[in-house]
């Protein structure tokens, strides 16, 4: 009997403990309300949340964009869409971008206004204002009075160094392409072309909002079958090249375009018939590379990748030479992020 009502008080305990913790985990957040405030040269934006539990912001650009991601706020119910069309901001647009986070995006003007965000108690202010330029500055000084050095365009130079340092980004890719040896022995025992896969990933640095120097560590695989040329018994050739490219990127929209230089490093492998003497060659050599091509962007992060590059890789050892250069045209799938 005295077990039946420890087990009754238990239960009972664990029940209230329950109750207890339910009434005091927070409510989920919410994003309330968007509140403008406009002045002479400057807009005002006020996000009221309740229980904002912390956000982030970054930049993007072409178009040019401020980005604020609400993080566990699950819901909104101001505006989806607020014109503004003053001091450089063109519109907020406010939309869920993944269950428990809500984003807001203020669309820019090309001429991109300095910005400020401040959290405070009752919700996070955000400040836009364009700068005048020094000539209205110099207007603007009482006659008779000794002006002081203009810093704002010194401040406004570092907050866009700051936001193109914060759109570095990383890629990774999957690619597929066709390479075409340049040695006319290997093209006779084997084929004019080869069929690879590979993947690679890449780090873009951006010098202004429309160029981007990149590096790229790319590898590829492939294989061959082929015959010899009397007794016409079965070889067979693998290699995969490693690739490490520098290269520049110009935005034109959805293309961009990119050149680049670097160096390969090539590991091979020829298996032979059992009746020969040796059943297989293994070697490395080293090469460099030119590289052409573009990316086409589909989405915001994914972009397609059309490529041409001419490898150079050759070697003599012992009265044997090694050609394995050759052209590789390829595509493939590439996902960048913020890095």
């Amino acid at each position: 009997m005295k077990k039946k009502y420890i087990c009754i008080y238990l239960i009972s305990a664990l029940m209230l403990f329950a109750v207890i913790i339910s009434a005091q985990s927070p409510t989920d957040s919410e994003l309330s309300d968007i509140i403008i405030n406009k002045t002479e040269n400057q807009v005002e934006v006020k996000l009221i949340i309740n229980n904002l539990i912390s956000y982030t912001s970054f930049p993007l650009f072409s178009p040019n964009r401020l980005v604020i991601d609400l993080l566990q706020v699950k819901s909104f119910t101001c505006d989806p869409e607020i014109e503004i069309n003053d001091s450089g901001v063109q519109r907020i647009r406010t939309a869920k971008n993944q269950p428990t986070v809500t984003r807001v995006v203020f669309d820019l003007e090309e001429s991109i206004p300095s910005y400020s965000i401040e959290e405070k108690e009752d919700g996070i202010f955000i400040y836009f204002k364009i700068e005048p330029t020094i000539e209205e500055k110099k207007e603007e000084k009482p006659a008779g009075k000794v002006g002081e050095t203009p810093i704002l365009p010194e401040i406004k130079k570092a907050i866009e160094r700051e936001q193109l340092a914060s759109n570095q980004k990383l890629g990774i890719s999957i690619n597929s392409s066709l390479y075409f040896p340049h040695d006319a022995d290997f093209q006779d025992v084997y084929r004019s072309n080869m069929f690879s896969l590979g993947g690679g990933l890449s780090f873009l640095y951006p010098l202004s909002h429309k160029e981007d120097l990149g590096i790229t560590l790319d590898f590829i695989y492939m294989a061959a079958k082929g015959s010899t040329s009397y007794t016409d018994e079965e070889i067979k050739f693998s290699m995969m090249p490693l690739s490490l490219t520098v290269f520049y990127l110009l935005h034109f929209g959805k293309f961009s375009p990119f050149a680049g230089i670097g160096g390969d490093y090539y590991n091979y492998k020829e298996k032979y018939p059992d009746t020969f003497a040796i059943t297989e060659t293994t070697g490395s050599l080293l090469g460099y590379n030119l590289l052409l091509g573009t990316h086409l962007q589909i989405i915001k992060s994914i972009a397609v990748k059309v490529y041409c590059k001419l490898h150079m890789a050759k070697k003599t050892e012992n009265d044997i030479k090694t050609n394995l250069s050759g052209n590789e045209y390829g595509i493939g799938l590439i996902y960048f992020f913020n890095f």
